[in-house]
């Protein structure tokens, strides 16, 4: 707790976590909270979710949402361009500078799901101005990190002459 207190990223991330995993919404969100006003992308995610979705006791915000989603994809995105493709070996991601506590596979997991969330957005004109152009860019990077609904969607929208 004293690290907690001192602001050490590391000790917030855990205790969200546990909190979290321990059923205690409203104190890891506090915490997820804080990790994410420290640039911490897991924390961004969490309070982006509950904020997408109006759970862990927050009200619904779909235009915070959508701000923290842009910053983390962005982030993300820059995070693992860095890599060679279309393999990525372990001395490559010890180049890597990841978050505090954060695994190469959690940053893809979260890009993933931020773009699929991101290309729906702006495909609906939900938070921002309706684009099939980002929706598409942000669908397809979606389905390149493995989201199946993505490509689905894209599929959907192919057959139907949308793109």
């Amino acid at each position: 707790m004293q690290a907690v207190e001192a602001g050490n990223l590391y000790a917030i991330v855990a205790l969200a976590r546990f909190m979290e995993t321990n059923g205690c919404y409203h104190n890891a969100f506090e915490m997820w909270f804080r990790a994410c006003k420290l640039g911490h992308w897991e924390g961004q995610w969490k309070i982006g979710l509950a904020s997408y979705y109006g759970s862990m006791g927050i009200a619904k915000d779909i235009e915070r949402a959508y701000q923290l989603f842009g910053r983390i994809a962005k982030g993300l995105l820059e995070l693992v361009s860095r890599l060679p493709q279309p393999s990525v070996e372990s001395k490559d991601l010890a180049a890597l500078d990841l978050p505090p506590l954060m695994e190469f596979q959690s940053c893809t997991d979260i890009l993933r799901e931020c773009t699929h969330i991101l290309g729906i957005l702006h495909l609906d004109g939900i938070a921002t101005e309706q684009d099939l152009s980002t929706a598409i860019r942000w669908l397809r990077i979606a389905r390149k990190y493995g989201s199946e609904d993505a490509g689905k969607l894209l599929q959907s929208m192919f057959r139907s002459g949308m793109y």
